[in-house]
Order: structure tokens, then sequence, then C-alpha cells
């Protein structure tokens, strides 16, 4: 599954890992790698990598708590939160090319999300 990212939050490219904050709304996408219980796992795939999308990339410093959506017959839904990123894979440095991004599915919430609006009314 290809899910759309967006953000305002540093950018730059696997290569130099982010460099910029220009306060620029931007979106990338990416592919589901794996699902981990409640999180849905996104590789940083490189140019030529079969698995790599048209616009990859992922989340940035300063884009936590930011959307992964899919859009179906014109209807959007948020599937999941930026929050974390594992860069062991690229040699622990952040936003290179193999660093895996973690995103809580929304799905897994659902019932306390419902509730707390619920409870706000």
């Amino acid at each position: 599954m290809t899910l759309t990212f967006v953000g305002m939050g540093r950018h730059g490219t696997g290569l130099t890992g982010p460099t910029t904050d220009d306060s620029t709304m931007r979106a990338a996408t990416n592919r589901v790698h794996t699902v981990e219980g409640t999180q849905l796992v996104f590789r940083f795939d490189a140019p030529g990598d079969p698995e790599v999308t048209t616009l990859e990339g992922i989340s940035g410093d300063g884009d936590s708590g930011g959307p992964a959506y899919l859009e179906r017959d014109g209807t959007i839904y948020v599937v999941g939160v930026s929050s974390a990123q594992d860069s062991r894979p690229a040699g622990k440095k952040p936003g290179r090319y193999g660093v895996l991004e973690l995103y809580p599915r929304v799905s897994s919430f659902a019932p306390w999300i419902e509730a707390t609006l619920k409870a706000s009314r």
C-alpha cells in the first residue's frame, strides 16, 4: 500500500539527511514496508530500488504528528501519524536511505479516539 506524507519539517535527500528548515509544506510517498503491532513501518528507498515510489520520501525533524494518508475513491483516510525513525539500518544517520519510519496506525486507536471525541461534546 502506498501512502502520502505531508509536513513542514526539515528536508534534504537520502544522501544528505535533513539539512534545511524553511517551513514549506511538502509531500512525499512511501510504501508500507511492514506492519508491527500498532505500527506501520516505512523504509526510505534509494532511487533504483525496486520498491521506490515516484515521490519517495520520509518525514523530517518537525513533522511529528503529521498524517500518512490514503486516497480512495475521492475520500482521504488518515491511516497513520508520524512518530519516530529508526536510523540503525542507515548506520545511525537520520534521514538517509535505508532508515525506517514508524507511524502508529490510527485504526489501532480508533476506540480511544471515538470515546475522546464523544466526551468532548
